[in-house]
């Protein structure tokens, strides 16, 4: 992938524009570039659907998207970006950093998308001072396009694979802890309904019982 391609990326945000981009924003852009995967639609296809995560950003290398807006349809075209900004998530997103709208494939087109994953593996790398000003840029057109509330900007943090695997591992021992809780009451509800029965199926007979020898006697 052409680095040209990707230059919008960074350099586009208000705030960092600059005719000489430094060393590690060039080799920033170059290790992006490399980890872009081609992806191929045909017209109708659905390329981001509404509620998904922002979890990857999306270039048009050919061909057209529709995104499905609420007051009507919007055409992208060959060389844009979409979802760049969104790669940074906020806490205090309105819409849970998720997509807005449906994005449809109006042609029969390839996308080149990067994950983000990948955007902050190779973010880690760098000197921290290109991520501070990653997230500003994407803090500020985020606010102006009225996709964050007005509490205070809180970032959420990306996590590795490894550590999303551990928390997994953990969240599904918890659960399960709690399914065995679960499955115990629920085995102790039954003993204590089968008592009850149990009990008033005795009781039942009793009154029965008692009814016939009182028929007899008279």
């Amino acid at each position: 992938m052409n680095i040209s391609s990707v230059d919008n990326f960074l350099i586009s945000f208000p705030g960092t524009e600059t005719n000489c981009p430094e060393v590690s924003e060039r080799s920033f852009l170059n290790d992006i570039s490399e980890l872009l995967e081609p992806h191929y639609f045909c017209p109708g296809d659905v390329v981001i659907e509404k509620g998904q995560f922002c979890s990857s950003m999306f270039i048009i290398v050919c061909g057209q998207m529709v995104e499905m807006a609420d007051d009507g349809e919007v055409d992208h075209y060959e060389g844009e970006i979409l979802g760049d900004v969104n790669l940074i998530w906020f806490n205090n997103h309105l819409n849970n950093n998720r997509h807005q709208h449906n994005f449809v494939s109006s042609a029969f087109s390839q996308i080149h998308m990067l994950s983000r994953d990948d955007f902050f593996k190779v973010l880690s790398s760098y000197d921290p001072k290109l991520k501070r000003r990653l997230c500003d840029v994407a803090f500020y057109l985020q606010k102006q396009r009225g996709e964050l509330d007005d509490n205070k900007r809180s970032l959420v943090e990306n996590e590795d694979m490894e550590t999303n695997l551990k928390r997994l591992a953990i969240d599904t021992l918890e659960l399960h802890d709690k399914m065995g809780e679960v499955e115990e009451e629920f085995w102790k509800f039954q003993r204590k309904a089968k008592k009850k029965l149990f009990k008033s199926e005795m009781t039942a007979i009793d009154l029965l019982n008692s009814r016939k020898k009182m028929r007899r006697r008279f």
